[in-house]
Parts: C-alpha cells; sequence; structure tokens
C-alpha cells in the first residue's frame, strides 16, 4: 500500500518537471522572441541574462524542493516545503528575469 507521504514526494517531483519545461520554454521564448524586439533598443544582453538567471533560480529551486521533499516525514512538511520551494524559487526567478529585461535591476 502506498502512503500519502510518497504520494506527496512523486507529486513535488512531477512538479518539479513542469516548473524545468516551463522555464525552457520561456527561457526560449523570451530567446527567440525578445532578442529581436529589444536589440533596437541596445538591450539584446539583457535578455540572454534574464532567462539564465530564471533557469538557474527554476533549476537550484527544483534541486532544493527535491531535497527537502525526500528529507520530509510528514505530509505537510513534504508537501508545504516541496511545492512552496519550487513556487518560491519559480515567481522569484521570473520576477528577476523581468527585471532585468525592462532594465530596472
Amino acid at each position: 500500500m502506498v502512503s500519502q507521504v510518497a504520494t506527496a514526494r512523486v507529486l513535488v517531483l512531477l512538479a518539479s518537471g513542469f516548473a524545468v519545461a516551463g522555464s525552457l520554454a520561456a527561457g526560449l521564448g523570451v530567446l527567440v522572441f525578445g532578442d529581436p524586439l529589444l536589440e533596437r533598443n541596445g538591450m539584446g544582453g539583457a535578455v540572454g541574462l534574464g532567462a539564465t538567471v530564471f533557469g538557474v533560480f527554476v533549476l537550484v529551486s527544483v534541486v532544493l524542493a527535491n531535497i527537502f521533499a525526500a528529507r520530509g516525514r510528514t505530509l505537510g512538511r513534504v508537501a508545504g516545503l516541496g511545492c512552496g520551494i519550487l513556487l518560491g524559487g519559480v515567481l522569484l526567478g521570473l520576477a528577476l528575469m523581468l527585471l532585468l529585461i525592462s532594465g530596472t535591476a
């Protein structure tokens, strides 16, 4: 019989896969479509840097979320820490990417 904690760990792993896939899609989209649009304003380098920072933040949050989910013993700890770290890393990376692209950072 499968425990609820093990199911929560698998769901954190699944969410991690979606986060990595989303960051790759967003990063490639920004690199493909953002570079020609911002090159006219001399901000082409900021687009690449923003996409890279976003990807790094997502990957670090995925690794941390899976480490804390694997070490968690209760359902609340696994789901709370795993999903919380994932959500925080994705949102922080997205905010930093947008700040870098807009030139305000």
